[in-house]
């Protein structure tokens, strides 16, 4: 069986943007796992707000 991964690389010259990457992902859940607790819709508001203002 052949591996098609390489065919999903995008080729040089093609263009992404991080809207085409965003299309693409999907939410990772439960990050207990990773020893990262979840955010507080509080904590994620600021989170967003000190990253617009970088």
């Amino acid at each position: 069986m052949s591996d098609t991964t390489a065919n999903d690389t995008p080729r040089a010259g093609d263009a992404t943007t991080i809207t085409d990457i965003l299309r693409t992902i999907e939410p990772m859940g439960d990050l207990s796992r990773f020893g990262i607790e979840d955010l507080t819709p509080e904590e994620e508001a600021e989170f967003f707000r000190i990253l617009e203002e970088a």
